[in-house]
């Protein structure tokens, strides 16, 4: 659980919609008082009827059906102070045949998840140096997953407090200080011919500081230093950050980021082998970027290394010597991002781009290639118009990212098979209308409009066929094309 010192204000009016859609239900409703406010809102959604009408790719035994809610309270105490009420659920539950081309069979897989998080958070000027944030929240996880009758239950619990001071010291110069706690729960229970249960907790206690600097009207500087111990894991860490901008005119700036960063392992490998130590990073920003009027250009670039990573024999080994710390990788790239709203009449548009040249040596990987999941080239393009005679925003989307490899046990060569390119178009049109006096909207949105055959990667049988070759099955969305149709009105 993270607590989320956010804090943004009461709501600006009553107000209260339902909407209808082809899958679901959804309802918002907001209250304003003099000093406080409150928001909720509700989700049902259920995806048979959309399964009917378009063709899937899982042989589905129960449509998910998706329930969601949000409840938020804003109370205004004293002349600055804040206090903000947050919580939500939400939760999943599905059921399909699964397709074990390996075994020959059609094995039945059922899940179902439910998700609560909770947090509490207040902001005050203490004097007029003197800020505070501090806030605590909760978390709750559990998911169960039933696999060819063999239930699978995994629950991840998690609380937090945090505390923040900020001393406004000069008109050039701040400083932020204070501290967090961090308890984690997680527990596994596996139900065969016998139970296993598998159960781990961490306490992470922190401290951090961090201070700002206006050294000129072109020139800022941030630095920062985080302490931080990990109860599970016994090992201590410093990390330092620091990031800088510079303005190089009125509408454009540069500015730098480094830091050191660390991750606990994830938790189906720390079950098994709970000596392992935490994976960590260096990360290098250089960005730049330049808005005037509607418009917005920014260019980045990254170089992150990579130290400690995972690696072990065989994934859900349970011979902790099977894990290590002895992996390792890298990654460096470059991202595009241009939009404009201005030039246009009536429309906005934006082009993003993203180059990503990375490798690992982690997991069971014999040495270092390009990881699975890491897609070379990415581009997105998105074009909004709004016809205001007809009152529809219309809005269509491209996306495109160059193939993933994969690694093909037929192959001498680790990691040498390549998917196809993705490719999707998407469009979406909402139409602004009025029923007895109250505001409408009727939106409409389509994925994969043209109906690409995209492909994510393939799987691979265990054990050879008769032939000597291992068999392969390809990993594919759920389904091609979709449509969602939604009706809303205001209250």
């Amino acid at each position: 659980s993270i607590v989320d010192l956010t804090t943004n204000g009461l709501e600006t009016e009553d107000k209260a919609s339902v909407a209808v859609m082809s899958v679901g239900l959804n309802a918002s409703w907001a209250k304003r008082w003099e000093k406080s406010s409150l928001a909720v809102t509700g989700l049902y959604a259920n995806s048979t009827l959309t399964h009917k009408l378009f063709k899937q790719h899982v042989d589905w035994t129960k449509a998910p059906v998706l329930g969601d809610g949000m409840l938020m309270f804003r109370q205004q105490i004293g002349e600055n102070g804040l206090l903000k009420s947050f919580g939500s659920f939400n939760s999943i539950s599905m059921g399909m045949n699964y397709d074990n081309f390996e075994a020959g069979t059609m094995d039945n897989m059922k899940m179902d998840n439910l998700n609560f998080y909770t947090n509490t958070s207040y902001t005050d000027q203490l004097s007029e140096k003197w800020l505070i944030r501090t806030g605590v929240a909760y978390s709750r996880d559990s998911e169960k997953i039933n696999y060819a009758g063999i239930p699978v239950t995994t629950v991840n619990t998690g609380a937090s407090v945090k505390l923040t001071f900020t001393h406004l010291t000069t008109e050039k110069f701040k400083t932020r200080f204070g501290g967090d706690f961090n308890r984690g729960w997680y527990s596994q229970t596996i139900t065969s011919d016998s139970t296993i249960s598998m159960e781990m907790i961490d306490n992470l206690p922190s401290l951090f500081a961090e201070t700002e600097w206006k050294i000129s009207k072109k020139l800022a500087l941030r630095t920062g230093i985080r302490a931080e111990y990990s109860s599970l894991l016994q090992e201590p860490a410093l990390l330092p950050r620091i990031s800088a901008a510079y303005k190089t005119g009125t509408y454009s700036q540069f500015s730098f980021a480094w830091g050191k960063y660390r991750q606990k392992p994830e938790n189906e490998y720390l079950q098994f082998a709970p000596d392992l130590s935490p994976e960590k990073a260096d990360h290098y920003i250089l960005n730049f970027q330049y808005r005037k009027h509607r418009r917005t250009f920014r260019v980045e670039g990254y170089l992150k290394y990579y130290d400690e990573l995972v690696k072990f024999a065989s994934l859900y080994s349970l011979v902790a010597a099977d894990y290590n710390n002895d992996g390792y990788g890298r990654a460096q790239g470059i991202d595009f991002f241009w939009r404009d709203s201005e030039s246009l009449r009536g429309s906005d548009y934006w082009i993003s781009y993203s180059f990503l040249n990375t490798s690992r040596d982690y997991q069971d990987y014999p040495e270092s290639v390009i990881p699975s999941f890491a897609s070379a080239h990415n581009l997105s393009v998105v074009y909004k118009r709004f016809f205001e005679r007809l009152k529809i925003l219309g809005g269509i989307t491209y996306s495109f990212a160059s193939g993933r490899p994969y690694n093909d046990p037929n192959s001498p060569v680790f990691m040498d098979g390549r998917t196809r390119a993705y490719n999707d178009i998407s469009l979406n049109l909402t139409y602004l209308t009025t029923l007895f006096s109250k505001d409408c909207i009727i939106h409409l949105n389509i994925t994969n409009l043209l109906g690409f055959d995209n492909v994510f990667g393939y799987s691979y049988a265990g054990t050879p066929d008769e032939s000597g070759t291992y068999p392969s099955q390809a990993i594919v969305p759920t389904t091609g094309t979709m449509a969602v149709l939604m009706f809303m009105i205001s209250l």
